[in-house]
């Protein structure tokens, strides 16, 4: 597998893991706005961890605001789309 086949499966898996954070987290408030939160569930607390280590803004209480996950998926969907230009025509 190439270098770029390797990053736009990368790109794809997070934006997955955005998505099932998005659909399967618990909703909830931080400083008034919409966010979003793990509840305990140790998938969704691992989830959390890898989207933060991505790029993704984790709150101080461990939360995320529906805005910064939304902002992160734009930013993964744009980045997946530069790889897939760079990959190989098969």
């Amino acid at each position: 597998m190439s270098q770029e086949e390797r990053d736009f499966l990368l790109y794809e898996t997070l934006d997955a893991l955005a998505d099932m954070v998005n659909q399967f987290s618990y909703q909830t408030t931080f400083h008034r706005g919409d966010a979003i939160c793990d509840a305990g569930l140790s998938a969704l607390e691992n989830a959390f961890g890898v989207l933060q280590d991505a790029g993704c803004k984790i709150n101080s209480n461990g939360t995320i605001q529906r805005k910064a996950l939304f902002e992160f998926m734009d930013k993964i969907e744009k980045l997946k789309e530069e790889a897939r230009g760079k990959l190989p025509d098969v």
